[in-house]
């Protein structure tokens, strides 16, 4: 094993037990965010001097605040650049398994509105919510009643059904959005697009 790859696993294990970058962390990055980072180190080696490392703005497309882009050697910054680049992989990777995995439903009770997984009921399919032993469950399946859980459980249903048909897109978050959220300023959140709104919006109107 060369040095040059052990700098890079280093690097990554640095940034995942050091910086907190861990798997989750990087999940919730935009498309391609981690890999455009490293492009950023990469190719601000190739067109800077040696000599011109102080002082430097962030480039116009680096994915997140300035004050996260800190270059410091040429080697030093193209294993950050390897290791956000293996960041990314690693998360398209994680992100093909959960795409080939068998679907789950995610369901809603009625009588309690606790929020699950359909793998989560019962063996009559009563509720899985804590001292709840209904069994008025059911599939959460259009947009609005999709908006509605997705935002009732912080995002952690419905949020890659919402995501593929377009009802809801991530942004960057805003320095006091990052404060209250404890993340770092730029990093992906996610709102509901016009699309999103209009599903709700009607859906109340419906009654």
């Amino acid at each position: 094993m060369n040095k040059a790859f052990e700098d890079v696993m280093a690097e990554r294990r640095r940034q995942i037990e050091a910086e907190g970058f861990d798997t989750a962390h990087d999940d919730g990055h935009g498309e391609g965010d981690l890999a455009l980072a490293g492009a950023c180190y990469a190719r601000y080696v190739g067109t800077c001097s040696p000599f011109g490392y102080t002082g430097i703005s962030a480039p116009k497309d680096w994915p997140w605040s300035p004050k996260w882009f800190k270059p410091t050697t040429p080697r030093r910054d193209l294993v950050k650049a390897a290791a956000l680049i293996l960041a990314e992989i690693e998360r398209l990777d994680r992100a093909t398994a959960q795409t080939v995995s068998e679907p789950v439903t995610a369901v809603r009770c009625s009588e309690c509105g606790w929020i699950g997984e359909s793998t989560d009921l019962g063996a009559e399919g009563e509720c899985g919510g804590e001292g709840c032993p209904g069994t008025s469950v059911n599939e959460i399946a259009d947009p609005a009643a999709m908006i509605r859980a997705w935002h009732d459980s912080d995002g952690h249903y419905c949020g890659k059904q919402l995501a593929d048909a377009g009802y809801i897109a991530p942004r960057p978050a805003t320095v006091n959005e990052a404060g209250a959220l404890d993340m770092e300023p730029g990093a992906t959140v996610w709102d509901l697009t016009a699309v999103g709104e209009a599903a709700l919006n009607a859906a109340k109107a419906e009654g």
